[in-house]
């Protein structure tokens, strides 16, 4: 049986003896000695080379997004990050998820009894996530929207990129949509799967960095050509006949809110041969049957290939299902949307 050995950063006193006793007891799991501080933890892990850094935002988020950056580029590590929305807001967390952290634990959310310690289960299952996790290579830095004017515009039909992501999303997202220039024909949705809360913060870090606008959607707005509106976290989020958009209350146990298929179906009815379907990183399957729908309908379908996805999980289910057109690398998934949207224009003159 492997080993993993797993280093703890900046994480709370109370946090930290619950971690440990949940680790401590299970042979597949080695806790290192030292606990370093995030300003230490780039040298420490090319030190000790761990295959897992777990680390708290409280007080350091400046801290732990410069640490996760420079060791995503020296020492390419999966790290779990650890926090209090209460008190640190979701800006931290979606920071460092976009340096490229794996995953985070919002410890009250995820409160057992007492609010303040995670569920062991779900806390096991995030660990797991993250170790099968393909942390390779330095990230490239966000791209910024260039603003390409010549690109074409849509304007006899309406056509619609719907973009599903799940775990690596955030970083995986500012690598695609600032590539989308400022004047492109087509609206976009975008599904991570993501809490409430951390869709807003979300999609204002990509607004900023996008020559299009990205805003989190609203209950009754209406899709735009060179908008992409973000399904809230907490709400399934479907596209009407009209463009109008309508948020769903999730069914009670629902695994995947917002749901990837949810959308996708909804924008495969509506919409069909002019729509571009995009399937990026994640675990399980969500996203699979609305990207055969969107195939079906005579639209387009795009997916990650496993090397650049950090969960190669939606994407590989479905390649397998054959609903997937083409294949691409992160950094080519922005200029194949063009590509598929110029095609589709074509095909409709």
């Amino acid at each position: 049986m492997k080993t993993y050995k797993i280093l703890l950063s900046n994480i709370p006193p109370p946090l930290a003896e619950y971690l440990i006793m949940v680790l401590k007891y299970r042979d597949e799991y080695e806790l290192l000695p030292a606990a370093v501080e995030p300003s230490q933890a780039d040298r420490v892990v090319r030190e000790l080379r761990p295959d897992l850094l777990l680390v708290g935002l409280e007080g350091a988020s400046y801290e732990v997004k410069q640490a996760v950056g420079g060791i995503m580029r020296h020492t390419p590590t999966p790290i779990l990050l650890f926090t209090d929305i209460s008190k640190t807001g979701p800006e931290p967390v979606i920071d460092a998820l976009a340096e490229g952290a794996v995953d985070f634990v919002d410890r009250y959310t995820y409160s057992p009894e007492n609010g303040v310690l995670p569920n062991k289960e779900v806390f096991l299952e995030k660990i797991q996530l993250a170790l099968a996790s393909q942390v390779r290579g330095s990230r490239a830095g966000a791209v910024r929207g260039r603003g390409r004017a010549q690109r074409p515009r849509f304007r006899k039909n309406v056509f619609i990129v719907a973009i599903g992501v799940s775990l690596g999303g955030p970083s995986a997202l500012q690598q695609v949509l600032p590539k989308l220039p400022k004047g492109l024909g087509a609206c976009i949705v975008v599904v991570q799967h993501m809490p409430p809360k951390f869709t807003g913060a979300l999609a204002d870090r990509l607004n900023q960095l996008c020559a299009i606008t990205v805003k989190e959607a609203r209950e009754n707005e209406t899709i735009s050509p060179g908008l992409a509106l973000m399904a809230p976290g907490g709400h399934h989020m479907e596209i009407s006949p009209s463009g109008l958009v309508h948020m769903v209350e999730p069914e009670p146990g629902a695994r995947f809110v917002p749901s990837i298929d949810r959308t996708f179906l909804s924008v495969a009815k509506h919409f069909g041969r002019n729509t571009v379907g995009v399937i990026l990183t994640g675990m399980g399957k969500d996203g699979v049957l609305g990207m055969r729908q969107i195939k079906d309908a005579g639209g387009r379908t795009i997916a990650q290939d496993e090397s650049s996805s950090l969960i190669f999980g939606m994407p590989k289910a479905a390649i397998e299902l054959g609903t997937i057109d083409c294949v691409r690398p992160l950094d080519a998934i922005a200029d194949e949307i063009l590509a598929q949207l110029k095609s589709l224009e074509k095909s409709l003159r």
